[in-house]
């Protein structure tokens, strides 16, 4: 697994870091106040935990976290034209964002960033495709077959808003659309269609490799 750590110091203005590869998870330490801010790829790009030293509180920050980036020459990063990326495309990523408003980016404070490499692909989708949908899953910002997506019920997609979860049948781009961005559905592995799946706009779901999900999966519930 990648792991580096980095040193710097505080501008309360926004901030890039070249990682070479796309972190799992990020955390800041204040090396004096030693306040805290944390993120995980599972997080919403711009989003970040913070935890104050002198209350212990640990808040989720909605305005000001992290987000992905890819710096078109990490070996040079003071020259590379940095582009933002949704938490998707981790396939593009090698380094981190870090928003003005984060707390352990104050200025003139310094801090050691910590970054830690994925293990297995994560993919953060938000559906796009219509309420009630109950056969396919859909995220038109998402090209699911270039994050690494295949059917065949070998990736688990994992409804997080309801609390549910569905094997992946096959990975379509529909008519009108650029990118591979739906997800049709399986209620078992053995690729029995769903018929009440019930996708609704902006449920947030996690889609990942089937033998990295938690096991008994009996603990969500079974889309069907």
């Amino acid at each position: 697994m990648n792991y580096t750590t980095r040193f710097a110091v505080g501008t309360g203005a926004l901030m890039y870091f070249a990682l070479g590869f796309c972190p799992m998870k990020v955390r800041l330490t204040g090396t004096s106040a030693g306040n805290r801010s944390e993120w995980w790829l599972t997080t919403p790009p711009n989003d970040g935990l913070e935890t104050t030293d002198s209350t212990g509180a640990r808040v989720l920050d909605a305005s000001d976290g992290f987000f992905l980036v890819h710096f078109s020459d990490p070996n040079d990063p003071e020259n590379s034209t940095i582009t933002t990326l949704e938490n998707a495309e981790w396939y593009k990523a090698n380094g981190i964002g870090i928003d003005d408003g984060v707390l352990t980016n104050t200025n003139a404070v310094p801090f050691v960033l910590e970054a830690w490499g994925m293990t297995f692909p994560v993919i953060r989708a938000v559906h796009d495709g219509g309420d009630n949908c109950n056969t396919y899953f859909q995220d038109s910002s998402v090209d699911f077959q270039e994050a690494g997506v295949s059917g065949g019920q070998s990736w688990i997609i994992i409804n997080v808003t309801n609390d549910d979860y569905a094997y992946v049948k096959a990975v379509q781009k529909p008519a009108g659309q650029t990118k591979y961005c739906r997800l049709t559905v399986a209620e078992d592995s053995s690729g029995t269609a769903t018929t009440a799946a019930d996708f609704d706009d902006n449920d947030v779901c996690v889609v990942i490799p089937r033998q990295y999900a938690q096991q008994p999966l009996s603990g969500l519930g079974a889309m069907t």
